[in-house]
Formats: C-alpha cells, structure tokens, sequence
C-alpha cells in the first residue's frame, strides 16, 4: 500500500498542485500507513511537511492538521525523544483549549500525550 500511496502522490502533486487539498489527504494516507507499520521515523519524515503544508492550505486550526500535530507528537514520543514531543503536543494543546474547550475528547487525549511526553523525560514535577 505505501508504494501506491507515494505513486498517487506522485501523480496528484503533478496534476493537482503539491498543495492541492486532496494531495494532502492522500498524504495523511501515507502518514497514517507509516505509523501503523512503526515506521516511526518515516512517519516523522512525512509529517513535518505535511503539516507545514496543512497550516499554508487549510489553516492551524483545521482537523486535518491538528490530526497531523498530534501524529508528529505520537511518533516523536515513541522515538523517545520526549522534550520534541511535549513541544508538539504542548502547540496542539493550546489549540484544542482555545477551539474546542477543556471538557472535549481531543483536548483530553492531547493532555494525556503531554503527561506521557512528561513521563518519557522523567519530569515528575511538571
């Protein structure tokens, strides 16, 4: 599936444009197989564009990218490189707070990825 993944990328970049909406959906595809693969740092590799693009074309706000966000932050956490991921993760929580509110299922999974974040750089006081 990655291989196809990355051949219609291919393909929509050339005829759609790179930043075209649905070159970028098929890109969160390719993020998505990467990460459930634990091609973690392919997965990185891929979202860090990714996202810069989703900010560009559908905004920092948009599910699309904060989906992506929290991707980066998961991947970083699982390559143990948790002050990366608490960066992340502490960007897509100010983010969800200010949208969608301190009680809302996104806001509490990306407060229980910081607490992992925490956990991975062993900062118990945080």
């Amino acid at each position: 599936m990655e291989k196809q993944l990355r051949h219609l990328i291919s393909v929509e970049a050339r005829v759609l444009g790179a930043e075209d909406a649905e070159t970028l959906l098929t890109r969160r595809r390719l993020v998505n197989s990467l990460d459930a693969q634990d091609k973690l740092e392919e997965c990185e590799k891929e979202c860090r564009p990714l996202l810069a693009a989703q900010e560009r074309v559908l905004g920092p706000e948009a599910v699309e990218t904060l989906l992506t966000r929290y991707k980066l932050a998961m991947s970083l956490l699982m390559l143990g490189r948790g002050e990366d991921s608490e960066k992340e993760f502490r960007q897509l929580l100010a983010v969800q707070q200010r949208t969608q509110g301190e009680g809302s299922r996104q806001t509490i999974t990306c407060q229980e990825g910081l607490i992992m974040a925490f956990f991975k750089q062993r900062n118990f006081a945080a």
